[in-house]
């Protein structure tokens, strides 16, 4: 068995579906997906695999494998569009409904960018995952920070804006060192790095 942990709107939206075709491949090797915000101690055996969106890991004992960028934008459905418009930069959202963040949302760079830049925004939901926010962009609460590859899968959003270089981080795939050529982690491993330019593409499509 392979335990992987990642975030729940990555599992939902690329893991899992790529996971059909890897257990078709391998149906020996039984995988189980550990979608979490939190980020699980591989090193304490809560995982084995871990797919994350983050800045360059460099913990010791890691092997480390960038698979694509992971670009944010800032979004709104079609359905917030027709009724409010779409900001085209950040200082529009103070006249916009912003999707306000909590719990460890609040850290990330893009969302304290947005709690500053936008000071006088409405804000009247909030959120504490990005699973969490893609519902809340998607059903209209109002315009939401959201990672590309996951925005762009639904067709109902629009792009507002890129969030630049506030909103860059990677798409890492990251295994302790000591299970790295273990044949069921070396097997899946190879599979999602065959896997990476699909990251790839996506991070170029233009809504």
């Amino acid at each position: 068995m392979i335990r992987v942990t990642t975030p729940a709107e990555f599992a939902e939206v690329v893991l899992t579906p790529w996971l059909a075709e890897f257990i078709d491949l391998y149906p020996d090797i039984k995988v189980e997906v550990i979608a979490a915000e939190r980020r699980l101690d591989l090193f304490r055996g809560e995982a084995d695999i871990a797919i994350r969106a983050t800045k360059q890991p460099r913990e010791p004992g890691i092997v480390v494998r960038r698979l694509a960028d992971s670009r944010w934008g800032v979004y709104c459905s079609d359905r917030y569009a027709a009724k409010h418009g779409t900001p085209a930069c950040a200082d529009d959202l103070n006249d916009h409904l912003l999707i306000g963040a909590d719990g460890v949302l609040t850290t990330l760079d893009m969302f304290v960018w947005l709690a500053k830049v936008a000071p006088r925004a409405k804000i009247r939901s909030v959120c504490n995952t990005i699973s969490n926010m893609l519902v809340a962009v998607k059903t209209g609460h109002g315009v939401g920070a959201l990672p590309r590859e996951i925005a762009l899968a639904q067709s109902e959003l629009i792009e507002c804006f890129p969030l630049g270089e506030i909103g860059r981080y990677g798409w890492y795939l990251i295994v302790q060192e000591a299970l790295k050529d273990v044949p069921r982690v070396k097997a899946f491993n190879q599979f999602i790095v065959a896997r990476a330019s699909a990251l790839k593409r996506l991070q170029r499509r233009r809504s």
